[in-house]
């Protein structure tokens, strides 16, 4: 058969006849290394993963309820190129302007070089992550003067007692909301509600029937948020009621609206799936995460759609990951930043619940950081448009042009 050797499909061979119900999904390493979970039987491998021309060992070990199975494992040898991206067209009278970034390659973006079990304090105030994880450092491939300035940033109210605790974050108009993880400082209450800019707490309140809830989204109308297990709860904080449950086929802490695929971006620690917004269908399973606590939803005109993730990884344990929305496929871009770097992190900080939205006449990723106390802050994204950068792919000479699929033009690079 012809295949691509970067898309590998897993078939049952055990003769069984229809699913096992005992089968949670399966674990996929590339070169010894956990890179995704899939409850599929075929996984794409992201394309900044893998190198053409180079040597590689994939396997793959089914999850059951009760362990894992043996590995099955197949060396291949990549043929993938990076390809251009974020194509972009401008007409100005009898011109066609077009604008495209160069390929991301394997250095732009981080690989993961061990993951260790961490010791979790259960008196913690803070929600952690379970496991240590260390990438490998990447480069930069966008940059601009604006991205990664810094709006805002307050510490939440209170700093310590019952309802310290937050960790989600989501926002709405001229306010952002909290809601509490649990631990130590547990509610009640369970959500906040601030002054977007200045911090100001505006009011404290609990929905009945929902506590713990992670990391947050919003639709528009309703905002929604798991407590770290399979129920989605729907929430109207106009009037303070649970509109509805929506149940997940995976824990729920980190969630994102994709309204472009009326779905929610969603899963626990390692994990990252699409899910319908409705039904709580899985319309596709997304790569492995390392530690992610929230997400958010970037619209980007140039190159969008995006998926942040906020990752309790690096030194301190928080920064922001960006990845590349393909129809239904995450791809990492290999942009990140560590929040420690903002004026106010608190000591010790580590990554909570992540929104994006506007502040002023900026486009803004928004965090909340546990802590003692809790800390928000808003990192601009965008302020007139992205760059290049990055890494140039061995052997890249230049890009050919098509108009209607015809060829007509070969640039050289750059």
């Amino acid at each position: 058969n012809n295949w691509n050797i970067d898309n590998i499909s897993i078939y049952s061979t055990d003769g069984t006849s229809g699913p096992n119900p005992c089968v949670i999904g399966y674990n996929f390493y590339l070169n010894g290394v956990l890179s995704a979970f899939t409850p599929d039987t075929n996984y794409v491998i992201p394309p900044n993963q893998v190198v053409y021309g180079q040597n590689y060992q994939a396997c793959v070990r089914a999850v059951y309820g009760s362990g894992y199975s043996n590995q099955i494992c197949v060396n291949f040898t990549s043929k993938f190129l990076y390809p251009a991206r974020d194509l972009t067209a401008q007409g100005i009278e009898c011109n066609a302007y077009l604008t495209w970034k160069k390929p991301v390659t394997l250095a732009d973006a981080p690989q993961i070089l061990s993951m260790t079990p961490r010791e979790v304090d259960p008196n913690s105030t803070t929600d952690v992550a379970p496991y240590d994880v260390v990438l490998s450092t990447p480069v930069n491939s966008d940059n601009t003067d604006a991205l990664w300035d810094v709006l805002f940033g307050w510490n939440c109210t209170p700093a310590s007692g019952p309802g310290a605790g937050q960790a989600g974050i989501e926002t709405a108009g001229d306010f952002i909301y909290t809601s509490v993880w649990g631990g130590v400082n547990a509610g009640p209450p369970w959500f906040s509600k601030y002054n977007k800019t200045t911090g100001v707490l505006v009011e404290a309140f609990d929905i009945p029937g929902v506590t713990a809830v992670r990391d947050m989204a919003y639709d528009g109308q309703y905002f929604y948020g798991g407590a770290a297990a399979t129920t989605i709860y729907k929430m109207d904080f106009t009037t303070k009621t649970l509109v509805g449950t929506i149940t997940a086929p995976s824990a729920v802490r980190h969630i994102a609206y994709d309204p472009a695929n009326s779905g929610f971006w969603i899963g626990d620690w390692s994990t990252m799936s699409l899910i319908n917004a409705t039904t709580g269908a899985l319309i596709a399973a997304g790569p492995a995460q390392a530690n992610a606590y929230g997400s958010a939803y970037d619209n980007d005109p140039t190159g969008g759609p995006f998926l942040w993730v906020h990752a309790q990884t690096g030194t301190p344990a928080d920064r922001v990951e960006k990845w590349k929305i393909t129809g239904t496929t995450l791809t990492n871009t290999g942009i990140n930043y560590n929040l420690g770097t903002v004026p106010g992190f608190p000591s010790g900080g580590i990554a909570g619940g992540l929104c994006s939205g506007d502040v002023g006449t900026k486009f803004a990723l928004m965090a909340l950081v546990q802590g003692t106390p809790n800390f928000v802050c808003a990192l601009e994204l965008r302020a007139g448009g992205g760059g290049g950068g990055g890494s140039t792919p061995a052997g890249l000479v230049g890009y050919n042009i098509y108009r209607d699929a015809a060829f007509i033009w070969y640039k050289p690079h750059p």
